[in-house]
């Protein structure tokens, strides 16, 4: 839900922290400011190490996001609210104490492999065999689908770039001209097409 909600990029939703929770004029919304990367021991001698990363154990990192205009804050509407209020109760209730906001039973990292897993099942519930076809619908499809949506309700492009995060030479100073507005104009507008509802 919250990749067809936001846009936000694989590696971003799952690196997600609890301290990237705020609130931004009254509005509940995520501070993206790193993404998740998953690096093996046998490639680890090849990780650029430094200050920018954070090693989470087992082969996770937090490291900064694809590009500069990664860093972006994301306005969230009410029916994604409701579904990390969901989110954080499951989380109480299992005694999660984790400073990663998405995370296995066991409280570790989830990574892209079981973020696949689940998805083919999603797809699997509304009567999609994934690859069946010979097309392969990855969890990535959800961003480009947010940004048609997004473009499709009519989210002035200012709102629509600062909330995908895309990289631009005119997005130098797009968070001036993008206001809490309009960011949660662009979320609503997605989970309205998508029909979620509270």
């Amino acid at each position: 839900m919250l990749a067809f909600a936001t846009g936000l990029r694989q590696g971003e939703r799952l690196g997600l922290t609890m301290d990237e929770l705020t609130t931004l004029n009254g509005r509940r919304a995520l501070v993206i400011d790193h993404q998740l990367q998953r690096v093996p021991d046998s490639r680890r001698a090849d990780w650029p190490l430094g200050e920018d990363v954070t090693d989470l154990g087992n082969g996770f990192w937090l490291c900064p996001p694809k590009t500069d205009s990664g860093e972006r804050i994301v306005v969230l509407d009410d029916v994604m609210c409701g579904a990390l209020d969901e989110w954080l109760a499951i989380r109480k209730k299992k005694g999660v104490d984790s400073p990663m906001l998405f995370v296995t039973g066991r409280g570790t990292p989830i990574d892209r492999r079981i973020e696949y897993f689940h998805w083919d099942k999603a797809l699997l519930r509304i009567g999609i065999a994934n690859g069946e076809d010979g097309v392969r619908l990855r969890p990535h499809s959800a961003r480009h689908t947010a940004d048609t949506l997004f473009a499709n309700a009519g989210v002035p492009e200012s709102a629509r770039l600062a909330l995908m995060g895309h990289s631009d030479g005119a997005m130098d100073n797009v968070y001036l001209h993008a206001d809490t507005e309009a960011l949660l104009e662009a979320s609503e507008g997605a989970t309205g097409a998508l029909g979620l509802t509270d």
